[in-house]
């Protein structure tokens, strides 16, 4: 089979189940922006065709606005901060005009996809927060930056292998979908500290958009998640079903993957490396 042009080309390790998302992502923001988008993984890349190139360079710049869905704002919230829920529903506009509330989807939420603890904000991810204080000297304005503010940083510094590239950040804290983090993350007498470990901002933003429409199959909750990746162009009609092994002649390469409780409390969950499975076959 004769495969088209690449518009864009992304270095993926597919044993990172994060990484597999964002790439999932990555075709549907395309998808938004030329309708005749397909893609296709191969052993250590990720393809889209028919693409705009700039596509990421688009999704750093849209704008996004937190949608009021009449819920109140929750307990523990910063009132001086914001009125925002810290699981509302997100608008990424145009010109992709993408409306994001999975973690809110009864269907997401028994799946145990939701990794981040009550403490986080979904807008963390997109806009940052900006907080005013009054002290003696009159208010004081500080700005916290967002994720994609950090993912815009790692693209601009490695254009050619964003996803892979890492940073430490103070705030906001990982949402732990990179799970290089699995690895790296230090217990201590069940508290978790992120503060000084390197992870994916990409990740963490990209995931959220990808979990829209594209999920793992939940064999068992928590302990067994699993994704194909697939070798032949698929447009985002499809290749959903390819992710959860439903077009299994397309399948290149089928994984394995736990959602890991990093604490005693439970509160902060991450994702583990996925394994090579031959489960498709059965």
């Amino acid at each position: 089979m004769s495969l088209p042009k690449p518009s864009i080309t992304v270095n993926v390790d597919a044993t990172n189940p994060g990484q597999f998302f964002a790439c999932c992502a990555l075709l549907e923001l395309a998808s938004r922006l030329s309708a005749s988008a397909e893609a296709w993984f191969t052993e250590t890349q990720f393809h889209v065709a028919n693409a705009p190139t700039d596509t990421i360079t688009q999704f750093l710049e849209a704008g996004v606005l937190p949608v009021d869905d009449g819920d109140a704002t929750q307990e523990g919230d910063d009132k001086s901060d914001s009125t925002v829920s810290k699981s509302t529903a997100v608008f990424l506009d145009a010109p992709f005009k993408l409306f994001l509330n999975w973690w809110r989807e009864p269907e997401a939420v028994n799946a145990r996809l939701k990794t981040w603890s009550a403490g986080q904000k979904v807008m963390d991810l997109f806009t940052g927060t900006t907080k005013h204080r009054k002290g003696k000297k009159g208010e004081k304005t500080t700005y916290s930056p967002s994720m994609r503010d950090h993912f815009r940083h790692v693209y601009e510094a490695n254009p050619t292998d964003w996803l892979n590239a890492t940073t430490v950040t103070d705030s906001p804290m990982p949402f732990c979908y990179d799970s290089r983090l699995c690895r790296k993350a230090a217990l201590d007498g069940g508290h978790t500290s992120f503060g000084m470990l390197a992870f994916s901002p990409a990740i963490d933003v990209l995931v959220h958009v990808a979990f829209q429409r594209f999920r793992p199959r939940v064999i068992r909750p928590w302990v067994q998640n699993a994704f194909c990746t697939w070798r032949v162009p698929l447009g985002v009609s499809v290749a959903p079903a390819a992710v959860i092994g439903a077009v299994p002649h397309v399948v290149l390469e089928y994984y394995e993957f736990p959602i890991r409780r990093c604490d005693a409390a439970g509160k902060y969950k991450l994702f583990d490396h996925a394994q090579p499975s031959r489960r498709h076959h059965d």
